[in-house]
């Protein structure tokens, strides 16, 4: 939560198997929501954000990881989004 807002980030993945685990390790504290959006990655991109749902963290029900769509739902409903444009910095907004 930031500032009473609810955060979610949407991080879009295509064969990210050796960087997707740090980016969602390192998420700031304040994010309440992690999508993922896997585009058909042919490595180990899947396994890797798996691997971090079982080992950290409370998850929207998503077996296998098959759920590519963001479907409105209370879960996925956030009062910001940041868009992160380069590596330097995310900006909110709305």
């Amino acid at each position: 939560m930031l500032r009473g807002k609810t955060v979610a980030v949407v991080v879009p993945a295509y064969n990210e198997e050796r960087q997707i685990g740090q980016v969602l390790r390192t998420m700031p504290a304040f994010v309440d929501r992690i999508v993922v959006v896997n585009d058909c990655s042919a490595d180990g991109t899947a396994a890797e954000v798996l691997a971090f749902m079982r080992e950290r963290h409370e998850t929207a029900p998503c077996p296998e990881a098959a759920c590519a769509a963001f479907e409105e739902t209370r879960y996925n409903r956030a009062e910001a989004v940041v868009r992160q444009t380069r590596p330097q910095g995310a900006r909110i907004l709305r």
